[in-house]
């Protein structure tokens, strides 16, 4: 659960140009910053030639990137997914601003052409998992609600662990009593929307779950059970992808070139 204070839900950001709403901890403008610093990288240019590149000064972007004045403000963060559609990379403005949903996806992957980001992506492997999850978004979302989280926790130890990515299809109301006893993705009707892979069983209370990690012993400041909780929304898992280090792209072999190609051909 997010220990945030009511008061720091509340915190008033208008006397900053844009308004940014806190809906988590991932909102905070530090977190904001890190996303934002990941995402600059990723298209693989600096403080300066960004703040040139999208017409701001190089002053602002430095406020935003050393956390003053509230951060990131919510033109900046328009401005740079805009310049990163312009460079193959898509962008949600709700993950860059506030975390949720999956990161930066950059359109027709080539293992030859993945940035070199060790201090991000040390092997490329979350970048992979990143891309599937949004070649899965972009099969599904057309015909169904398409849900995606990084694991938050411990909880859901020994097949889930924290920093696995997840995905399932979201059900509603009534439709989420079908998905008792299964895996899955919940959100919570809180004040920030907070989601959980949790295992889903029937409350005490009509319309409320109780919510049951597999682990019972996590390491994690989270409880075991959570009873009687209202949702949003519940997500059984259809694809989980794991970050073991299983998948170094870095020793994956280099796609040959067209010319190389024609050689062999001959």
């Amino acid at each position: 659960m997010y220990n945030i204070r009511g008061d720091e839900l509340m915190e008033d950001y208008s006397k900053y140009k844009k308004k940014i709403k806190i809906l988590s901890q991932d909102s905070l403008p530090a977190k904001r910053t890190e996303r934002f610093i990941a995402l600059r990288n990723m298209i693989n240019t600096s403080r300066e030639k960004f703040a040139r590149s999208v017409g701001v000064s190089a002053h602002s972007v430095a406020s935003w990137e050393n956390v003053k004045f509230g951060g990131l403000s919510l033109d900046g963060a328009k401005r740079i997914i805009k310049l990163a559609a312009t460079k193959g990379v898509k962008c949600s403005l709700d993950w860059l601003v506030h975390g949720l949903g999956i990161g930066p996806v950059i359109n027709e992957l080539s293992i030859k052409d993945l940035p070199k980001l060790p201090e991000y992506i040390a092997s490329g492997e979350e970048l992979f998992v990143i891309q599937e999850m949004g070649a899965f978004y972009q099969l599904f979302n057309k015909i169904a609600d398409v849900v995606t989280m990084k694991i938050p926790d411990d909880g859901m130890l020994p097949h889930f662990a924290k920093g696995d990515y997840v995905a399932g299809l979201r059900r509603k109301a009534e439709d989420i009593n079908t998905l008792l006893g299964q895996m899955c993705i919940v959100e919570l009707d809180s004040p920030n929307k907070e989601r959980l892979l949790r295992r889903l069983t029937k409350g005490d209370k009509i319309n409320q779950y109780t919510l049951v990690c597999d682990n019972l012993q996590p390491k994690e400041s989270v409880s075991p059970v959570l009873y009687d909780i209202k949702l949003l929304s519940a997500a059984p898992v259809v694809r989980h992808y794991k970050l073991d280090g299983t998948l170094d792209l870095t020793k994956m072999p280099k796609e040959e070139t067209e010319e190389n190609k024609d050689s062999s051909i001959e």
